[in-house]
């Protein structure tokens, strides 16, 4: 791995004696990609734990939305939505905070002390007595909780090396991505046999029980942060092994992460600099925005279908999600390991040779054709209104082309950005955000205006259009434009 971005990244300091006999090297094995193999899995494993809640608590009180309504004293339709959009509101900027943070603070810390935050807040929610109180709980508590949406994808880089990302991210997205197809199935469950502050209150006690975990179990992992922490610790326990010129060139205020304003706010503008500089963002996050809006979409309007389009009750409706859930499993878990044999098998007919990220675009090209496959069978069939086995094989093809093309599109982007990951990550979730929010809007407009046929037939065509034409440019273009890049790795260049 090239060592660019580590001699481009704003937080070390500029004091460092590389050179010097008694600078500080950091042991081998206390670097996280020295760390066992199975230590960094349960990382991994566990981070996805931490972010499976978030999206599961964005949609899981649609189902019990009018027993809110009479608890509560809601009667405005608007400030019902209210409940759920402020959710997914926060939920999409906050990490636009969180991921730079992690780079300045250290991933774990930010992602323990949101993940406290979020618990508090939800079990808060259940003890609610007031609709702008519930309000109020749920803004604050779609930010807190947002954290491993992009501080896990720098975690990812942080603990693997280019050839074993794939399966890592596989795992680490298993749990956001199940979360929106988990969340409505288990919320139809709780709201129909038990109170709407069991939803709360189930959620609190999952959370109290991961973050006992974390905090037990998962160390840091960005290496600047430990790096630093580990100088400083051994220049202030043994000064004399070290001498004093370097205790002199290492003052206390620059033992740690530089934290003040100015660097504060350069980390805080990072995404938005990434964004509107790098032509790869660009790229990649319109094609992740269209994506994840396409998802919003189909989520917003699949409990309608089977209720209005196939008469089905709303536990039955809530069951079809899981072919939802079965296209993201399938589909994780296979762009994990087909990715990683891709990227070793390229690398070992190349020796001699750094491997490339765009390696990572061979299988995002048939990945992301699996879309635009799947929407239209999933249209038709309801259109025609053929047995509910087709549509939801549909949507699971669909589902599957999502993962893939999002899994594919991720490790590329951690590949071309490691150090800074997380901000990246960030960047992308800009974009994303507006379209989440917006895609919904119009949902059932569209189907109302073009059926379910021709309404999935023209949001097929621009994701076959995207899905040919990104990872055909990343793969020629990209090289190019990580070399005029400030940010990018130079690997495999």
């Amino acid at each position: 791995m090239s060592t660019t971005n580590h001699e481009r990244t704003p937080l070390l300091p500029a004091t460092t004696i590389s050179n010097s006999p008694s600078s500080f090297i950091l042991p081998e094995n206390e670097k996280p990609r020295s760390w066992s193999r199975g230590y960094r899995q349960l990382c991994v494993a566990i981070i996805s734990l931490y972010g499976l809640m978030s999206p599961v608590m964005a949609s899981a009180i649609v189902p019990a939305l009018p027993a809110m309504s009479k608890d509560l004293g809601i009667a405005d339709e608007a400030m019902l939505g209210a409940l759920v959009s402020v959710y997914v509101m926060s939920w999409n900027v906050m990490p636009v905070v969180l991921g730079p943070l992690s780079e300045i603070y250290g991933r774990i810390n930010v992602l323990h002390t949101g993940h406290a935050l979020f618990l508090t807040l939800n079990l808060l929610s259940a003890f609610a007595r007031t609709g702008p109180q519930l309000l109020v709980l749920r803004l604050l508590a779609g930010g807190v909780g947002s954290g491993p949406l992009s501080i896990g994808a720098g975690i990812i880089g942080d603990l693997w090396a280019p050839e074993e990302r794939g399966v890592s991210i596989a795992l680490y997205t298993l749990g956001p991505l199940l979360g929106p197809a988990v969340g409505p199935i288990a919320a139809a469950y709780i709201s129909q046999y038990y109170s709407w502050r069991w939803i709360f209150g189930c959620s609190a006690i999952y959370l109290a029980a991961t973050l006992v975990l974390a905090l037990s179990v998962v160390r840091e992992t960005y290496l600047p942060v430990i790096t630093q922490r580990s100088r400083a610790a051994a220049m202030l326990a043994n000064p004399a092994q070290h001498g004093s010129r370097c205790i002199s060139a290492f003052p206390p205020a620059e033992l740690e992460n530089k934290r003040d304003f100015k660097t504060v706010r350069q980390s805080l503008m990072r995404p938005f600099v990434l964004l509107w500089t790098e032509p790869i963002i660009q790229v990649s996050s319109l094609f992740i925005a269209y994506l994840y809006g396409l998802n919003h979409l189909t989520l917003t309007t699949f409990q309608s279908l089977w209720r209005d389009v196939y008469g089905q009750s709303m536990m039955r409706a809530s069951q079809n999600y899981f072919f939802i859930a079965a296209g993201f499993i399938l589909g994780s878990q296979a762009t994990g390991w087909i990715g990683d044999k891709i990227y070793r098998h390229v690398g070992n007919k190349k020796p001699n040779a750094p491997s490339s990220p765009e390696i990572r675009t061979y299988m995002m090209l048939p990945a992301s054709l699996l879309v635009p496959s799947g929407l239209l069978l999933y249209g038709w069939a309801a259109e025609r209104r053929l047995h509910w086995l087709v549509p939801d094989l549909g949507i699971m093809v669909f589902s599957s082309g999502i993962v893939m093309s999002y899994q594919c599109l991720q490790a590329y982007i951690i590949d071309c950005y490691t150090l800074h990951a997380a901000s990246t990550m960030s960047a992308l979730i800009l974009l994303r955000s507006l379209t989440g929010f917006a895609f919904p809007l119009f949902a059932h407009a569209l189907f109302e205006t073009w059926g379910y046929g021709w309404g999935s037939a023209w949001l097929a065509g621009f994701a076959g259009i995207m899905g040919l034409a990104i990872p055909v440019l990343l793969n020629l273009r990209g090289p190019a434009m990580r070399a005029r890049s400030a940010y990018a790795d130079t690997v495999g260049m």
